[in-house]
């Protein structure tokens, strides 16, 4: 085959995943919690909550691996990546992110009953023994996402602005009692595997990643 000097300059940008490693694919809803039309914490059927929710554990039993789902986003996680491999044929970053952002686009849009959602997707690699550590760094990102994000809805903006986020969350408490903002999916996100709801009790007591291995 002659030399393709376009395909040579694309394949400078490419980035490639390892199928050695355990796999994050980062599914972030796209300008969901400025849009003040949206209620992005709605659980009921075709509400927000629940179209997020219910994809992210149609995406777990799919590739029978976990996902993590909070706020406005979902991440899959494969600790092995034999099905990826054999889906794609490919390692690279764009070809996995943008493939599977389709999916997650046609699965969440046939669940949610509000106008059309996008989704940007990030692709990458961590090593093995911090997949508990990348679940608390989520957890800790959906109560500080969850809370401002209501706290912008239904609090005046001297008890949000420039506040720690223990502040913010007391205030909530305090003015905010009718609002439900003490569900787990808000507080600290819900951990799927196969389909299968992990309690996270279970999960970092019992190293369940390992189990799963």
């Amino acid at each position: 085959m002659t030399f393709n000097y376009f395909e040579s300059i694309a394949d400078k940008y490419c980035r490639y995943l390892s199928f050695k490693k355990p796999l994050v694919i980062r599914f972030d809803r796209v300008n969901i919690t400025k849009n003040r039309g949206i209620d992005m914490l709605d659980v009921s059927e075709g509400g927000f909550a629940y179209a997020i929710i219910k994809t992210a554990i149609t995406l777990s039993k799919k590739y029978h691996a976990f996902t993590f789902v909070e706020s406005d986003e979902i991440s899959l996680v494969i600790s092995d990546s034999s099905s990826i491999k054999r889906k794609f044929s490919s390692n690279k970053v764009q070809k996995v992110s943008s493939i599977l952002s389709q999916e997650v686009f046609e699965i969440f849009n046939k669940l949610y009953r509000g106008d059309t959602v996008y989704f940007d997707a990030k692709a990458f690699n961590i090593p093995f023994e911090k997949i508990e550590s990348y679940f608390i760094y989520r957890q800790k990102s959906a109560l500080c996402v969850c809370s401002t994000y209501i706290a912008k809805r239904h609090l005046s903006y001297d008890k949000y602005c420039d506040l720690k986020l223990e502040q913010i969350i007391h205030n909530l408490d305090t003015y905010c009692k009718d609002i439900p903002h003490d569900y787990e999916y808000v507080k600290q996100g819900i951990i799927y595997y196969d389909g299968y709801y992990i309690d996270r009790e279970d999960f970092f007591a019992d190293n369940y990643v390992m189990l799963v291995d």
